[in-house]
């Protein structure tokens, strides 16, 4: 006898489904206007010093915030010492905490480097002769292409015995310095 899903079941992943790619549609449509606007993915990077000009970055970030939840958006606003503090996400929807606002302002982060990627992507497509064409690129481009590999890779490590911030921040530091 085979087996088949529910009715239910089948509309339950056709609507995730949808709603997934709309939102891939989106963010694709998001990167297309910071095309149009001249902003690459470096750009993209927060800036660690504490001289340079956070405007672009910030109001990338502030973006993102207005594509969440009013909840959230509240919620972000709020000081942290107004919030009962806990180390993780509360489990009850109604109760805001501080591990609720970390989550949160992660998913910033996590949001911008999702248009970052894409930017990169772009930005690097056809870059080995791929769609018929050699391109050439230069090489400030393929020092920041490996500078931001070897950032997304430091990301990612989980055991590290030097000082893994102060890399990322002279790496992302070196790749400010190449596009000024």
């Amino acid at each position: 006898m085979k087996q088949v899903i529910a009715v239910e079941t089948r509309d339950a992943i056709a609507s995730g489904v949808s709603k997934s790619l709309a939102g891939q549609r989106a963010m694709s449509k998001a990167a297309d206007a910071l095309q149009a606007e001249g902003i690459t993915s470096v750009m993209l990077f927060a800036p660690k010093d504490k001289t340079a000009d956070r405007a672009l970055y910030d109001s990338v970030c502030e973006a993102v915030v207005l594509g969440f939840a009013k909840s959230v958006q509240e919620l972000l606003k709020k000081p942290a010492k107004s919030l009962r503090k806990t180390d993780g996400p509360s489990e009850s929807k109604m109760e805001q905490t501080t591990g609720d606002k970390r989550y949160w302002g992660q998913q910033i982060g996590s949001k911008v480097k999702d248009l970052r990627n894409m930017l990169y992507r772009r930005e690097n497509e056809g870059e080995d002769g791929e769609d018929g064409e050699d391109k050439v690129s230069t090489l400030e481009s393929r020092i920041i292409r490996d500078l931001s590999a070897y950032i997304t890779k430091l990301e990612k490590v989980e055991e590290f015995s030097g000082d893994l911030i102060g890399l990322q921040n002279d790496l992302k530091s070196a790749i400010s310095r190449i596009i000024q």
